[in-house]
């Protein structure tokens, strides 16, 4: 699904154009820690390579086509999904964070999409513990105090491209107590808590069942122009490295670059997953490009949303004026408890006496119902069908007997 076009005139986030698709945030580190390699390892390489060197590769190097496409759209193995080591970018679709949730086994917790920021959609959402929000990045004049991340919050770094909308969502279950992780992610947050966000994030991106569960709807052409663009993001890095003398000598010589304006948009720019969450009395925004966390206010009573809204609401306003198609999304984690089970109310878990008066009772189909599992699994199931080697190998045998010639000519083979 692609991100959410927010119109600034009426503050709803509508349906974006649908070639638009979510990109996750620059990455901090273009390198990554060695692992087994897949079995087919050396021929993704040598694909990667070709995609990566385009007209300049030498004519010896290139592969047969037919070879390079049969390596493309082959499907992939869930050997090769866990040995590899990058990270393919998300669609903002609530289904797809809930799958992601499953996989890692959290439970009593349930991802929903939000179309307005406003209190009526805040108003039918079954206890909300953190809303997570896309918007294209850009850098920003860094104006606000943030301080080092204190003990009792859980805050991870992004250490790898791709990653944000994973990380976005983990540094809110992390730190809702009444949130049950799971086996694996209660022993990493355990071995993660004392140490520096940087590290977390780095732990995090490396870690074989997080990863694998975010890249559970990769492709094999997702996987493989991820690492192209690492490679690319690896050559201007080492071209940019070749260019720092000089530019630094004409600064000195009064010959340096105007700064460039917090704001303005980079038609190129990656979209990127924040994180709000309430923990205690205070709302902290976490962005993991960020080294440190940000609280942007405390509350006594009431609806902590509020506080978080009026913060997006700024961004957005913000942002409308430097592109005239603002592309943004918002979900929420809600803590969906099954019927019967007790309410555990500790941490940083909002009461639910905090919110407006019939929260979560609605008819909407948004209390975590057994249907709306079963459509989600049913949408990630279908996301994750990759058809993608059963049609090119229909195309295929269309071209091998000479039907796309006909359609496309309107002459027989013998003919043209």
């Amino acid at each position: 699904m692609p991100p959410r076009r927010r119109n600034a005139s009426n503050g709803s986030i509508g349906a974006a154009a649908p070639e638009k698709r979510a990109r996750h945030g620059p990455s901090r580190s273009s390198s990554s820690p060695a692992a087994a390699a897949p079995p087919n390892a050396a021929k993704s390489a040598a694909l990667t390579a070709q995609m990566a060197a385009g007209d300049d590769a030498a004519g010896d190097a290139v592969p047969p086509q037919d070879t390079i496409h049969d390596e493309l759209f082959a499907p992939v193995s869930q050997e090769e999904l866990e040995a590899w080591q990058g990270w393919t970018d998300i669609e903002s679709e609530p289904a797809f964070f809930n799958a992601i949730l499953k996989e890692l086994g959290v439970q009593d917790a349930k991802i929903h999409e939000i179309f307005t920021v406003d209190d009526e959609s805040m108003a039918h959402l079954p206890n909300p513990v953190g809303l997570i929000f896309l918007y294209k990045f850009v850098e920003e004049d860094e104006n606000e105090v943030r301080e080092a991340c204190p003990d009792h919050l859980w805050f991870a770094n992004q250490t790898t491209s791709n990653a944000c909308g994973t990380i976005a969502m983990l540094n809110i279950a992390m730190n809702c107590d009444g949130i049950r992780l799971g086996d694996h992610l209660a022993r990493f947050k355990a071995a993660t808590q004392h140490l520096h966000p940087a590290l977390r994030g780095h732990l995090l991106s490396t870690n074989t069942a997080i990863r694998s569960a975010h890249n559970s709807f990769a492709r094999r052409l997702d996987m493989l122009m991820s690492d192209v663009a690492l490679k690319w993001e690896w050559t201007e890095a080492a071209k940019a490295k070749k260019t720092t003398t000089t530019a630094k000598r004409k600064a000195r010589q009064g010959g340096g670059r105007r700064k460039r304006r917090a704001g303005v948009a980079d038609a190129d720019a990656a979209f990127h997953f924040i994180a709000y969450v309430p923990i205690g009395q205070d709302v902290w925004e976490l962005n993991g490009m960020q080294e440190k966390p940000l609280k942007i206010g405390s509350f006594d009573t009431g609806d902590w949303t509020a506080m978080a809204r009026d913060r997006i609401d700024g961004r957005m306003q913000a942002y409308a004026p430097y592109d005239d198609m603002p592309f943004f999304s918002l979900l929420a984690l809600c803590h969906t408890p099954k019927e019967g089970e007790q309410d555990t109310n500790g941490g940083g878990l909002p009461d639910r006496d905090s919110f407006p008066e019939g929260r979560g009772d609605d008819d909407d189909g948004n209390d975590g119902n057994d249907d709306d599992d079963d459509d989600d699994g049913s949408r990630a199931a279908a996301r994750r069908r990759d058809y993608t080697p059963a049609v090119h190998a229909w195309i295929k045998k269309l071209a091998d007997k000479g039907v796309l010639r006909r359609l496309a000519t309107g002459k027989e083979d013998e003919e043209v």
